[in-house]
């Protein structure tokens, strides 16, 4: 009896993001079950509210840790 190989994908599921806040220097990890996706694409970025200051901050470029 033989055994079949098969190649596979290793699925890694995004947890938060984090960034530094631009207005109060602070870095903000946000739980992506708690992203509000109207205003938040994990990809695209979006406007979010700093949880610290509580100004308003465009996320633009990412990186994939």
């Amino acid at each position: 009896m033989s055994i079949e190989q098969a190649k596979y994908t290793i699925v890694s599921v995004p947890k938060s993001i984090k960034f530094i806040c631009p207005y109060c220097k602070k870095e903000i990890e946000v739980d992506v079950n708690h992203l509000d996706f109207y205003h938040v694409s994990l990809w695209d970025g979006g406007i979010i509210e700093c949880s610290e200051c509580h100004k308003d901050i465009e996320l633009t470029d990412w990186e994939y840790d």
